[in-house]
């Protein structure tokens, strides 16, 4: 029941024996989808594909295409964290209401992981299932501490403040330039314009 028809495929893999969704894919998943760090190139875009996890794939996993770890390239993200205090601070109006919704939020996020991380490979199109309620979860945080901090004076939420846009900031540049390098698509079918923005860049 839990397989989706997965075994009904035709496929270039035997889908009757081989298993495709498997809890043994759930740390390599982990891994990919929250934790693998991007490499780093001094030559535009900057930012190369992840390197290998630290640890063996199971023995039917197949791959991975394009996937960077949520926590350690899309640093706004962490902030989601600060979401889970907005039904415990007084400063916020209809707190409890917020973390209601903060909650579920959290349950989105959650109940597609089941399935994710049990396929036998990771891909940056999957990522879409759980990333909205990431990037969701990180905008409550960050008005979450605005408000929490509005009262403990200017040092304070100037810190807070210059966190959350540095780490908005580089998400975002973050994805411009894995846009420009993804897949080399940009350099294959416009060189001229790639050439162009890799003079200017480096």
């Amino acid at each position: 029941a839990t397989e989706f028809g997965t075994t009904y495929q035709l496929a270039g893999h035997n889908m009757r024996t081989w298993k495709m969704l498997d809890w043994a894919n759930a740390p390599i998943n982990l891994y990919h989808y929250f934790i693998s760090p991007a490499q780093f190139s001094v030559y535009f875009p900057f930012f190369e594909v992840i390197g290998n996890p630290p640890f063996k794939a199971p023995k039917d996993y197949y791959g991975v295409e394009n996937v960077y770890g949520a926590l350690t390239n899309l640093p706004v993200v962490l902030l989601g964290l600060a979401a889970f205090a907005a039904g415990f601070r007084r400063e916020i109006r209809d707190r409890k209401t917020l973390g209601v919704f903060v909650l579920l939020l959290a349950g989105l996020f959650l109940a597609g992981l089941p399935v994710l991380l049990r396929y036998a490979a990771s891909a940056s199109r999957y990522m879409v299932d759980f990333m909205p309620w990431l990037i969701a979860l990180a905008a409550v945080g960050i008005l979450t501490g605005e408000a929490a901090l509005e009262n403990r004076g200017r040092r304070a939420r100037r810190w807070f403040r210059a966190a959350w846009a540095a780490a908005a900031a580089y998400t975002v540049l973050f994805n411009v330039f894995v846009s420009f390098q993804h897949n080399q698509l940009l350099q294959a079918n416009n060189p001229q314009a790639f050439a162009r923005l890799a003079r200017f860049f480096d």
